[in-house]
């Protein structure tokens, strides 16, 4: 599936800045990664979390296509709120907004939605 979503995101006029796909690459890749508007999270379910927080660490908000590992989305939703951050995954949108209105919800998730499908 990463491999559609990238031919698909070229297509579209985007660009790749990293494509990690073990520890070496993040290490080799991290000053590329770093420079990411999102992060489109698309590996294993004993890795997914492990890179959900690698992305939150580097301030990037993400998209996750994996399945597998919702047994840990209680302890991600609480990474999402500490670090002040913004994940995507299946059925679902979660960003930080503590104290928020409805109304600020809606346009922080317009924000994501616009910096993700924009050229």
């Amino acid at each position: 599936m990463g491999k559609l979503i990238e031919k698909m995101a070229l297509v579209r006029g985007h660009q790749i800045v990293a494509k990690l796909d073990n520890e070496r690459d993040w290490r080799e890749q991290l000053d590329q990664f770093v420079k990411a508007d999102v992060a489109i999270e698309f590996s294993l379910p004993d890795k997914v979390v492990n890179n959900i927080h690698k992305c939150f660490d580097a301030n990037i908000p993400v998209v996750v296509g994996t399945t597998g590992w919702y047994h840990h989305l209680n302890e991600v939703i609480s990474w999402c709120d500490e670090q002040k951050q913004a994940i995507f995954y299946e059925f679902d949108v979660y960003a930080y907004q503590r104290n928020e209105s409805i109304g600020s919800k809606i346009r922080i998730q317009d924000e994501i939605i616009r910096k993700t499908s924009s050229a």
